[in-house]
């Protein structure tokens, strides 16, 4: 179809969203992360999470202290959370707008 073939239509996503770089402070995050054709997603977060007033459902997590999370899987990048609880971290995400 001719929507289909619409450069707009198909590549909307990637004009309407911005990367933003945030700060989190050690410990359990409480988030809970999903794996869609989107990429890596805040599916939901906790009632006690420590970062709720800067993420939102949806929003793609695309790297963790710089480590680049697009090609691993829900349980590497959840280990990598893991692994990284103990010192502060910077999680950069990519939010549609």
């Amino acid at each position: 179809s001719l929507l289909k073939e619409d450069y707009n239509a198909k590549y909307s996503k990637e004009f309407y969203r911005q990367l933003k770089k945030i700060r989190v402070p050690k410990g359990k995050l409480g988030l809970h992360l999903e794996y869609t054709d989107e990429g890596l997603i805040i599916g939901d977060y906790s009632p006690d999470c420590k970062i709720k007033n800067l993420i939102n459902i949806g929003d793609e997590v695309v790297r963790l202290n710089g480590v680049n999370l697009k090609d691993m899987s829900l349980d590497e990048a959840q280990l990598l959370f893991l692994n990284k609880q103990n010192c502060k971290r910077v999680i950069h995400i990519f939010r549609q707008y």
